[in-house]
């Protein structure tokens, strides 16, 4: 920060205190005119830092603004993706002699605002589920150990290209 001495005929020693660094700012001429030490540096470093200043909360202004936006955005776009769960019911412990869709569908439809589209009647499925995945496992490894082009939904060439892989790997030298 650059300094330099300016002349105060107002000024007096009394207008500052005794302490060392505002003594040394204060200082009487050999004409006797007073002298104080004044900050030379430009005074339009006020007018940036104000629109620095002002720039900052601008942007601090606008980025919470954005995040009201984005986050009524998310909501809406939320909204838009209808998934089953946003609209399924699963009934926990139903008497154990309700098959029928058609009586669900009767009672849902006493809650629903507007119609029951679809009634899926389920009960004790997890074992026909287990087997359904482990079927597919077995059909996706056994799909990467058959040629390219194989059809998996034809049993006569799925086991014929089983036989001719079995007896390639019985054909080779162990």
């Amino acid at each position: 920060t650059e300094y330099e001495w300016v002349v105060c005929p107002d000024c007096e020693m009394s207008q500052f205190d005794s302490n060392d660094f505002q003594e040394s700012r204060y200082g009487v001429a050999e004409d006797g005119t007073i002298l104080v030490l004044r900050n030379a540096c430009s005074q339009e470093l006020l007018g940036v830092g104000m629109v620095n200043f002002a720039t900052f909360f601008l942007l601090l202004i606008c980025l919470v603004l954005m995040a009201f936006y984005l986050r009524a955005r998310e909501i809406r776009s939320d909204e838009d993706k209808l998934t089953s769960t946003d609209y399924s019911v699963v009934v926990r412990n139903p008497p154990p002699d309700a098959y029928d869709p058609d009586v669900w569908r009767d009672f849902f439809e006493q809650f629903a605002a507007k119609q029951v589209t679809a009634v899926t009647v389920a009960i004790n499925n997890e074992t026909m589920l287990r087997k359904l995945i482990a079927r597919r496992i077995h059909r996706n490894n056994l799909r990467l150990v058959l040629p390219h082009g194989t059809d998996m939904d034809d049993e006569d060439m799925v086991q014929n290209k089983i036989a001719e892989l079995e007896r390639e790997r019985a054909a080779e030298p162990k």
